[in-house]
């Protein structure tokens, strides 16, 4: 590892985060590392409990825009990540969101994670060879947060407590609580080290075996169910009087699972499955056509660079870009409805509610990412003045990636829909 890494800082919920810059001035002091300090703004209790993904995607999309930009402006340094509370859970939503992202050392403390997060499904985007000594996870055996948040509501884990436990991931246990990481002595005992690129040591209690208090356990009891039982409840009580039946849903819209969803576009799975395989054909054309005009063009600017060569690879990653972009705008953006309750997945037409595979859902959301990093990919070529053949190579390897990626997606995707038919 370079000895000039870039650091970054992340904060956790209901906090200033007047840490950040003492741990900064230690680190920079100590060490011959750049910090940068990132806030997301303050993030109350009730957002963090709010299990929707609208109440906690605005800080994440501010990391994700900060970690961006400092890629940018260090392109060459190693870049360590420290994060601390729900900043650990903004941090894995960013990583696993944008591909592209590369770092050297991720270091989590107060973890809120989920313990079924899967570390292989990033592990690409951690540079070195050994992942455990990459990815560590701090954690507080004094810690009730990390509990808590996995006890009142979704979406969170105890993993800044109890750890994941997994072969790529390194958990370190402290005789501490939530905030006690930022203290002077532990960043220079633990953290100081991990910057300068040494190998991860065994704390004081991970040697002396310790553990957690035997009335934690209290805490994991899953209290975010009282919430949604009591609602379920008063919801039957208030349906009792009423003789006439469900309330109906305005025109193009359905009632599943006692709510009205906007109906698809498509009248049935096997109209949407048909334009989802004439897709698939338009992205392998446009495959086809960047082996056959894009990626000779960036090929031939890496061997010789000049202003002409970089217009052509510039206009014609442009216009392959928009060759499929109105498809996935069509299948992913719109057209196709979906809607969740407690008896499944289903897909929601005008003349019918078509049970699918959850999966379903969630390859939608992949295919939208796989996009949406080719077309930063692109962005970032446009914004660009004259490239490096290293940047132009780079640039082609993960145009490369993101294209077999979307064509898994859409042949996952084709053959899911298949077995809902």
């Amino acid at each position: 590892m370079s000895d000039q890494p870039v650091v970054i800082l992340i904060h956790g919920i209901r906090t200033a985060a007047w840490w950040q810059n003492r741990v900064a001035s230690m680190i920079e002091s100590e060490t011959s590392a750049t910090v940068i300090p990132i806030k997301y703004g303050y993030f109350d209790l009730l957002r963090f409990w709010c299990p929707f993904g609208i109440c906690r995607s605005g800080p994440v999309e501010k990391l994700r825009q900060q970690i961006e930009g400092i890629a940018k402006n260090y392109p060459d340094r190693p870049l360590i990540v420290f994060a601390h509370s729900y900043g650990t859970y903004a941090l894995t939503r960013v990583i696993l969101q944008n591909p592209y992202f590369r770092f050297d050392r991720i270091i989590l403390c107060g973890s809120v994670v989920p313990s079924t997060f899967d570390w292989r499904a990033v592990e690409d985007q951690i540079r070195g060879t050994e992942k455990r000594n990459a990815i560590i996870n701090e954690c507080g055996t004094r810690d009730i947060w990390p509990v808590m948040a996995q006890s009142i509501t979704w979406g969170y884990g105890a993993t800044g407590t109890y750890g994941f436990g997994t072969f790529n991931v390194r958990d370190r246990f402290h005789h501490i609580a939530h905030s006690d990481f930022f203290a002077d002595e532990f960043a220079r005992k633990y953290w100081i080290p991990l910057v300068k690129g040494d190998k991860v040591s065994f704390s004081d209690e991970d040697v002396k075996g310790g553990g957690t208090p035997g009335w934690f356990n209290l805490l994991r009891l899953p209290l975010k169910w009282i919430v949604p039982a009591a609602a379920v409840a008063a919801a039957v009580v208030l349906a009792l009087p009423i003789i006439n039946g469900a309330p109906s849903c305005a025109e193009g819209e359905r009632m599943v699972g006692g709510e009205c969803h906007t109906t698809a576009h498509y009248a049935t799975v096997n109209e949407l499955q048909g334009k989802i395989r004439a897709l698939s054909i338009q992205v392998q054309n446009t495959l086809d056509e960047k082996s056959d005009v894009l990626f000779p063009k960036m090929t031939s600017y890496i061997s010789a660079p000049s202003p002409e060569k970089w217009q052509e690879v510039q206009s014609t990653a442009l216009k392959l870009l928009g060759f499929i972009e109105a498809g996935l705008d069509e299948i992913v953006d719109s057209k196709a409805t979906f809607a969740s309750n407690s008896k499944g997945t289903f897909y929601v037409t005008s003349d019918a509610t078509i049970p699918v595979d959850p999966v379903v859902v969630t390859t939608f959301a992949d295919i939208r990412g796989h996009f949406t990093g080719r077309r930063t990919i692109v962005d970032e070529m446009r914004a660009s003045d004259m490239p490096t053949a290293e940047q132009m190579t780079k640039w082609q390897t993960e145009l490369e990636e993101l294209h077999r990626q979307l064509q898994e997606s859409l042949r996952k995707l084709d053959e899911l829909l298949v077995v809902t038919v």
